[in-house]
């Protein structure tokens, strides 16, 4: 997530986000934003959706949900270590990314619009339902999607999810966007939420990218500011006691928004003995701060499912 609001869609006249110079990542890193993939721009519902899709048709699916105010970019630098074995998309919800804004927002829209990637992208190869990975508040969409009987998933993980009760509403709000004269001047507004340090600068230079768009006078944020104010909710903790599909857990070890008693009482709706894996040295924004440890916890978790 980041602090920053910002515009509807990418500008085609905009200046690049090249410069100022990237901060080089190690090699896997360089690889896997290099690898090539199919740009999805699919409309569900008056919205135009942005998705990337990574590795073979026929494969079995994965699909990758990012979560608030933030787009695939999250996902797009560890799809393709999946690519081998699965057919991977990652999408930017609707309000988020390029994606297109909408007059009112809700969170089985987004999982209608997951649904549409999958769709799209082949992810479901002869009626094979996918496998979802979700971050942070894209737990909520995937929770809806695990619910549903008549288009069930074959699994579902939540990483670090945020659940009702663990973050202050007004951390949901950034207020109205800016316009920041120049990208050097962007780049060092943006901010990850909750407050943590990541010692991988290069992957916050990168996910600060991604999150901004040329506008007139300089550059501004991709999501839509108003996004939370014109959000239709559903309730969690009801849907979750209706999954159909089973869930794993992962967890920054060092979050401060898991591991408590809303946290718990998550675990404890989830049913019996649900996978629970911890990452060291990471906190709410695992894939920023241990992103191959992430990675790994994902292929163990899903290797059953080639």
């Amino acid at each position: 997530m980041n602090d920053a609001p910002g515009a509807q869609s990418q500008d085609p006249g905009a200046p690049s986000l090249r410069s100022p110079e990237r901060i080089p990542g190690p090699a896997w890193f360089e690889h896997a934003i290099e690898a090539s993939y199919e740009s999805l721009r699919i409309e569900v519902e008056g919205a135009v959706i942005d998705a990337r899709v990574w590795g073979r048709r026929g494969l079995p699916g994965l699909l990758l949900l990012h979560g608030s105010r933030a787009h695939l970019g999250w996902w797009s630098y560890l799809a393709p270590l999946f690519q081998q074995h699965f057919r991977v998309a990652a999408l930017s919800f609707s309000g988020m990314g390029q994606s297109d804004w909408r007059a009112r927002y809700s969170t089985s829209l987004w999982a209608r619009e997951a649904w549409a990637v999958i769709e799209a992208g082949g992810l479901s190869p002869n009626g094979l339902p996918p496998l979802v990975a979700a971050h942070s508040f894209g737990s909520v969409p995937l929770l809806e999607m695990a619910a549903d009987r008549d288009r069930p998933i074959r699994w579902g993980v939540m990483v670090d999810n945020v659940m009702p009760g663990t973050m202050a509403r007004e951390a949901m709000r950034p207020g109205p966007h800016r316009v920041y004269p120049d990208l050097a001047t962007a780049l060092s507004r943006f901010r990850l939420v909750p407050a943590e340090s990541c010692g991988n600068d290069w992957i916050v230079d990168y996910l600060a990218r991604m999150s901004l768009r040329g506008h007139e006078g300089g550059w501004t944020w991709c999501h839509d500011p108003g996004l939370w104010d014109r959000m239709d909710r559903s309730d969690p903790w009801e849907v979750i006691t209706r999954l159909t599909a089973p869930m794993a857990v992962i967890r920054g070890e060092e979050s401060a928004l898991t591991g408590g008693e809303t946290h718990a009482r998550m675990v404890a709706l989830l049913g019996e003995k649900p996978v629970l894996v911890s990452i060291p040295g990471a906190g709410h924004h695992v894939g920023a701060d241990q992103p191959l440890a992430l990675a790994a916890a994902l292929r163990a978790l899903i290797e059953p499912y080639r």
